[in-house]
């Protein structure tokens, strides 16, 4: 047995999700380098762009999987098949903000599509919105993916208060 919107004319909810997935470094400190071998944490990331156009900061995180666990209303538990973060190096695009935005636009398709294909129709219906950013952390900046999930479907609503 489903829930049910008890009022129906109170606006419909939908409940969101926010995935966030940082970098650990080489040493486990969050400092990432790029190609060159200098920090990434530069004052060009930390006070012009929050925005990466390359991979290499992001080389803990991008062309890398995981996995999501979902456990529906009776207690079920259903795990996603491996999730590939996209890489921006691998996107079409005149420029490299046109390749950020195809590789989270690829990220977000990904993580949607696996959540769609998980069994029994858990999840019959969500939105995903990904982008990769710098994220402020103790003293320094650390990359980041970061999802929002918004679960739109029938059969994950739950009782709307």
């Amino acid at each position: 047995v489903m829930d049910e919107r008890l009022d129906l004319v109170t606006a419909l909810k939908y409940h969101r999700q926010y995935l966030v997935l940082i970098g650990a470094g080489a040493l486990g400190d969050g400092v990432a380098y790029d190609d060159a071998g200098a920090e990434c944490q530069t004052s060009q990331i930390k006070f012009q762009s929050t925005q990466p156009t390359s991979d290499a900061c992001f080389a803990d995180l991008v062309g890398r999987s995981f996995a999501l666990t979902f456990t529906s209303q009776l207690n079920q538990s259903y795990t996603t098949r491996p999730i590939v973060i996209a890489k921006i190096s691998d996107q079409t695009g005149s420029t490299d903000t046109e390749k950020r935005d195809a590789a989270q636009t690829a990220t977000a398709a990904a993580v949607k599509d696996a959540l769609r294909e998980l069994p029994n129709y858990v999840i019959d219906d969500c939105e995903v919105d990904c982008w990769y950013e710098d994220t402020s952390g103790v003293g320094a900046h650390y990359p980041s993916v970061k999802c929002e999930v918004e679960f739109t479907g029938s059969s994950v609503a739950g009782p709307q208060y």
